[in-house]
């Protein structure tokens, strides 16, 4: 069950042998990164030994290049929501979450191959509600707070691997 806002639940009924995921995509004007984002996405589908069922969730806030486009030639759902807190724009997506995994991601992150199966293998284990992971690197016109973000505060905060107080909700699995 998924809180949607206003005390309401919604319940989410996977069908039977189809395991899927709901990726839900904060963006705002991402058009240099959306497109190997979701093509990332996409190719979490092709390894995982069950069949996997995807939904793209694009929570657009108010883009002025060519996001949305690009969300679209993906076949994402795509929400709108006015710009502001990347945790508002998480909560709007997530309202249109349909499967029993949710993953948030950062539209500038590009998952390996493997990035669905390991996590949730992971958040198979009954003390496990949520599996977060660093991300790679930054690309190299990442501006200078990203660098010091993934470079010197991420890794800081992901000594522990046992267990954590906080995950990044860049990169992030819950069932």
């Amino acid at each position: 069950m998924i809180d949607t806002g206003a005390n309401t639940l919604k319940t989410i009924n996977p069908k039977k042998g189809i395991m899927g995921c709901s990726f839900v995509i904060p963006a705002r004007n991402e058009e240099l990164h959306l497109d190997a984002c979701l093509r990332s996405l996409k190719g979490q589908s092709t390894i995982s030994e069950n069949p996997l069922k995807l939904q793209l969730i694009v929570v657009d806030n108010a883009s002025t290049d060519r996001t949305v486009e690009i969300a679209s030639q993906h076949e994402a759902t795509i929400v709108n929501v006015p710009p502001g807190n990347p945790g508002r724009a998480r909560n709007a997506g997530v309202k249109h979450a349909c499967h029993e995994y949710i993953a948030f991601i950062d539209a500038d992150c590009v998952l390996p191959e493997n990035w669905f199966v390991s996590t949730r293998n992971t958040l198979k284990q009954p003390q496990v509600v949520a599996v977060g992971c660093p991300q790679a690197g930054t690309p190299r016109d990442a501006p200078w707070v990203e660098r010091v973000w993934v470079n010197t505060i991420i890794p800081a905060a992901s000594a522990n691997t046992k267990r954590v107080t906080w995950l990044p909700a860049f990169n992030l699995l819950l069932k």
